[in-house]
């Protein structure tokens, strides 16, 4: 039986649903937000969409595609597994990148550009089995694969793994007929990267889980920084694919554009891109930073013009910049030993693929759209100390002046609304964002610059009764509690702080959580209670009396340790002595 907060939280997204309306729902942890989301989003959709549409022809283009997006590929794991402990058995996709799914034997030892570039050149060559196999069996054809049983990544990895077929691919044709897709939020947000899936948005839902900080990264989506070190070494990577068309009479062939349309470009046109590239270095380089130089948004565009980079020129450069990344990675797919290893021992990425990405920033839209848009930005130009390794296809070297310092140009976006207008505009049917932690609404909401006439604030499951909530000012010597730099160099400090815990572990049944502010502050005040030096040789330390009452673990620096230390907390916490235990 549902809990009232979540029937309240269902009755909340269908009504969004049925009218077509935009949800801001706040549901605490612990309340089955996760699960009463899937149930009333796929209830709602077999409501709207008749049972022959559903697994029929139209398959999941009949209306009412549900994406969904979470902050991470963890995060959609879990909502997998709570999919699959429903009735509901709609056709899924999740999709992925290269990096998370190819099973190629040397390309999915890549990363980044170099992936991407390896892929794409054996599948132009026909020269991977899992793709040709898909291709041949699966392509443009409904298969039963994802409707038999919903797949979270490391299902669809073995499904392709056991049946020879790329996962990479096989997932994005899914897509077209899923009922539900589920995508990290970048996939929603970045411009670029949604208009590659395929996905038709117009009368789709969306949805965002742990949506508590989209809007730092829709902000950060939309910003960039460009250094001086990016220049050269985009200058350096572009001598090097001048070098390889100079042995060449053939011009380079590159697929741009939504219509996917042939260009080809010659010798020229690169030394072309050169000059602009040499022109844009040199504007950067002669800007005067006497007084902090920190202008409004519109200022790029000046600067940019100065080198011939405008909205009339951009899409050109774009293209000019793709043939160039296309010739640096046009032998990876070599298949002798010494062709493979030579490609794994390439970067990963390179600072022609970051320029172009700042090129779409700048220009994101239309021009009117990016003018607009312009307001919500600042400039920052300022100088760092080099590092001491560059990025990029070569390691950078910095301007040709011989400057010593780096000088970064930063085009920083100040509203997530810049991105949420955008995933709007799709003509989607709504957008539903929800968390355990989104109060205050109404700010939330001027922060994202969208309408969300149904909102939700959800009490926890846990009555106000069976909670007790104290701030205790001093521990028991008198000493206050007091976490301030100062105070923390104290002994005294962490002395009162330990036995006022040893209080509470006295009175307190089952287990404990004890939050520092910091790793350096929990390693502070444990070095203190263990310390036996002070105490006479029968006193038991601190540390010693607290794991007399309750056996404590303490969380690791290292992630992949976390889990082992979870499971021993769970351990200490189902011991039939009944002591329970602390996790620091």
């Amino acid at each position: 039986t549902p809990y009232d907060a979540q029937k309240m939280y269902m009755e909340k997204v269908i009504e969004g649903l049925q009218q077509g309306k935009n949800c801001l729902l706040e549901s605490p942890t612990g309340t089955g937000k996760t699960l009463s989301l899937l149930c009333a989003a796929l209830a709602w959709r077999e409501s709207v969409v008749p049972a022959q549409a559903q697994y029929g022809d139209k398959g999941g283009n009949a209306g009412a595609k549900i994406i969904y997006a979470s902050r991470t590929h963890s995060q959609l794991a879990q909502v997998v597994k709570e999919l699959k402990n429903t009735s509901y058995k709609p056709r899924c996709a999740v999709l992925s990148s290269r990096e998370q799914t190819c099973i190629h034997s040397q390309v999915s030892k890549m990363t980044g550009v170099q992936q991407n570039h390896a892929c794409r050149n054996h599948v132009a060559n026909s020269s991977c089995r899992a793709y040709t196999r898909f291709r041949d069996h699966y392509k443009d054809k409904k298969s039963d694969a994802c409707g038999a049983g919903v797949m979270d990544i490391e299902d669809l990895v073995n499904f392709g793994k056991g049946n020879t077929v790329c996962p990479y691919y096989y997932s994005r044709n899914e897509a077209s007929n899923a009922d539900i897709i589920m995508v990290p939020y970048n996939y929603l947000i970045d411009p670029f990267i949604r208009s590659t899936l395929g996905i038709k948005f117009e009368g789709a839902v969306l949805i965002f889980d742990e949506a508590h900080n989209l809007e730092s990264i829709c902000s950060e989506s939309a910003s960039f920084d460009l250094s001086s070190t990016d220049l050269a070494s985009c200058v350096q990577e572009l001598q090097r694919v001048l070098e390889t068309m100079n042995q060449s009479s053939e011009p380079v062939t590159v697929i741009v554009g939504p219509n996917k349309r042939e260009r080809k470009f010659v010798l020229e046109d690169m030394l072309q891109l050169k000059k602009v590239l040499l022109n844009l270095e040199k504007v950067l380089r002669e800007i005067s930073l006497k007084d902090t130089y920190v202008r409004d948004g519109d200022h790029v565009y000046e600067l940019l013009e100065q080198a011939q980079i405008t909205i009339d020129t951009q899409q050109d450069l774009r293209d000019l910049i793709r043939g160039s990344i296309q010739v640096l990675f046009a032998d990876i797919t070599q298949d002798d030993n010494g062709g493979a290893a030579a490609a794994l021992l390439r970067p990963s990425s390179t600072s022609l693929d970051k320029l172009e990405s700042v090129l779409k920033t700048v220009f994101r839209g239309s021009r009117a759209e990016y003018k607009k848009n312009s307001q919500y930005y600042r400039i920052h130009v300022h100088d760092v100390e080099p590092k001491k390794a560059g990025k990029g296809l070569f390691k950078a070297g910095n301007f040709s002046s011989g400057d010593k310092k780096i000088r970064i140009l930063s085009y920083w976006c100040f509203n997530g609304g810049v991105a949420m207008h955008e995933v709007q505009s799709l003509g989607v049917r709504s957008i539903i964002l929800t968390s355990g932690t989104l109060s205050p609404l109404e700010s939330f909401a001027q922060e994202l610059q969208l309408n969300f006439p149904v909102q939700l604030e959800n009490p926890h499951i846990i009555k106000k009764e069976q909670s007790f909530v104290a701030t205790i000012c001093n521990g028991p010597s008198g000493h206050k509690l007091l976490s301030t730099y100062e105070n923390r160099k104290k002994p005294e400090y962490h002395q009162s702080l330990g036995n006022a815990l040893v209080n509470i572990a006295r009175v307190s049944p089952g287990g404990m959580m004890v939050f520092f502010g910091s790793y350096v502050n929990m390693e502070l005040s444990l070095t203190e209670w263990e310390d036996k030096a002070k105490l006479a040789s029968n006193v038991r330390c601190l540390k010693e009396r607290l794991d007399e009452l309750k056996p404590g673990v303490t969380e690791p620096r290292s992630s992949s340790q976390l889990k082992e230390t979870v499971s021993q907390f769970e351990e200490n916490l189902n011991n039939p002595d009944g002591k329970g235990s602390i996790f620091y």
